[in-house]
């Protein structure tokens, strides 16, 4: 499956930059979680056996910020299976 998607400099930085560690600052509103999760997604494709982890301090933060961003472009790229957004673990049609 193919799914074209357009990223932007922010992700473009992100995976490009060969550091062990990336911090990304901005304000709000700058792509900075949508464009991390888009690189997660990407590398779930791209490198075997990745495990990724998205933590807030509490659950329900997570569940309505970053988990929601992630779920809803998985959804989007029609990658998520099966298709829910409250399932903690998240598979991925590979």
């Amino acid at each position: 499956m193919e799914v074209k998607v357009e990223f932007s400099n922010v992700f473009r930085r992100n995976y490009n930059s060969r550091k062990r560690v990336v911090l990304n600052e901005g304000g709000a509103r700058s792509s900075k979680s949508y464009s991390i999760a888009q690189l997660f997604i990407k590398k779930l494709f791209d490198e075997d056996k990745k495990n990724f982890l998205i933590t807030r301090k509490t659950l329900p933060s997570l569940r309505i910020t970053s988990y929601k961003l992630f779920i809803d472009l998985l959804k989007q790229y029609g990658l998520l299976h099966p298709p829910t957004a409250y399932a903690l673990l998240v598979v991925v049609n590979t």
